[in-house]
């Protein structure tokens, strides 16, 4: 059932399980409380070709049951049979706030006109934070993690409202803002995760999408929302800024939130793209991505749009390296040879690897940016060659 224009809908059990998901709109049941509104919004069908090993499903009119409706996570794992060749676990996770919050015992705040969600972790009682009994900080912790969206686990979050009146309204897809995670403490002193989403309130679900997601298949572009594709797919860097204003932009203009969350879109493309053309420390050769740096040669600050995001304008350095090439204590030279400051002594140089017989010839591509470093970054420079 796709529905486009209602915007209020009192729908039996069977309609719920088929009806698609549209941002604002308010579901409710016939003779149904709204846990069992919800379970049946989080139920797909499943598709003609997929046979299921939980007899469960089967009873249930070839159905993909949803989980328990407690507490304010429910996170809606793969289907049994498709674990075995995805290594993917979890299809999604539905995350609620309840009009009288009796589930989630916290205050969640929804700020309509810029679509920001503040939301509360799960924790009541423990002094252990992760120590709850939905895993809800765990997979706090989760999302909020830097490279979430490009790992193979990642997950799209879908956001409701519970109300007393047992209506249930669909809010949107969550996407987590950038460093929007923090520890707080509650009340009675204990610890628990304040997170920050932004809520695509312009993009409907459909069940398909969801079924898809639950079989752990690759589903047609056509049916899967815009925002999670730019969510989790690097696209070209000509169209950055179009993806970052389609996920990201809030209708209330741009706030701290709004420019943080480019920001680490863009750096997080840019680290990318660096990773695979360059894959280790340029000047020692540390291959361990995670230790690895994706520096700007023109700084970040004094750079334009198109400039923070140009590979041209990065270098792939280990901690050691980014910090004397963001200090200005090392450059390369017209000719692509290392070059060092004369505040540097011999022995710094056997101790930090720094060879300056060295020629790197990948850096051609790089000289207009190298230009500008050796001119306004790199001062006290001793230069390998007289043309520096």
């Amino acid at each position: 059932m796709i529905l486009t224009t209602l915007k209020k809908l009192e729908l039996s059990t069977s309609e719920l399980q088929s009806c698609d998901l549209i941002p604002e709109t308010i579901y409710a049941g016939i003779n149904l409380k709204n846990s069992d509104v919800l379970h049946a919004l989080t139920t797909t069908k499943m598709s003609k070709n997929f046979i299921s090993e939980n007899k469960l499903d089967r009873k249930k009119n070839n159905l993909h049951t949803s989980t328990g409706t407690n507490g304010g996570f429910r996170m809606v794992n793969l289907a049994p049979q498709s674990k075995r060749s995805n290594s993917t676990e979890h299809a999604f996770l539905v995350i609620t706030s309840a009009e009288k919050a009796k589930a989630n015992i916290w205050s969640d705040d929804f700020d309509s006109g810029n679509h920001l969600l503040t939301y509360h972790g799960d924790n009541k009682a423990s002094q252990n934070i992760f120590n709850t009994p939905k895993k809800g900080n765990f997979y706090l912790d989760e999302i909020f993690s830097e490279n979430f969206a490009q790992s193979t686990q990642a997950f799209p979050i879908l956001y409701f409202k519970l109300f007393a009146d047992n209506r249930v309204e669909y809010m949107g897809l969550a996407y987590p803002i950038p460093n929007g995670l923090k520890s707080i403490r509650e009340k009675n002193n204990i610890p628990n995760y304040e997170a920050k989403f932004y809520i695509d309130q312009t993009t409907s679900i459909k069940k398909e999408w969801l079924t898809h997601l639950k079989e752990g298949k690759s589903a047609k572009n056509s049916i899967v929302p815009q925002s999670w594709s730019n969510f989790i797919h690097l696209k070209p860097i000509s169209s950055n800024k179009k993806i970052m204003n389609k996920i990201f932009s809030l209708s209330g203009g741009q706030n701290e939130a709004t420019v943080k969350a480019k920001e680490r879109i863009t750096q997080s493309q840019f680290r990318h793209t660096l990773l695979q053309k360059q894959h280790r420390c340029l000047v020692c050769g540390l291959d361990c991505s995670k230790l690895l740096i994706a520096s700007h040669i023109k700084p970040w600050a004094n750079s334009n749009d198109q400039e923070k995001i140009d590979s041209n304008n990065g270098l792939l350095l280990c901690a050691i390296h980014d910090k004397l090439f963001d200090k200005g204590l090392i450059s390369f030279d017209t000719h692509n040879h290392l070059c060092v400051s004369n505040l540097l002594t011999k022995k710094d140089l056997k101790i930090l690897h720094l060879d300056t017989s060295r020629t790197f010839a990948q850096l051609k591509g790089h000289q207009t940016y190298l230009q500008y470093h050796r001119q306004y970054v790199a001062k006290d420079i001793l230069s390998s060659s007289n043309d520096f």
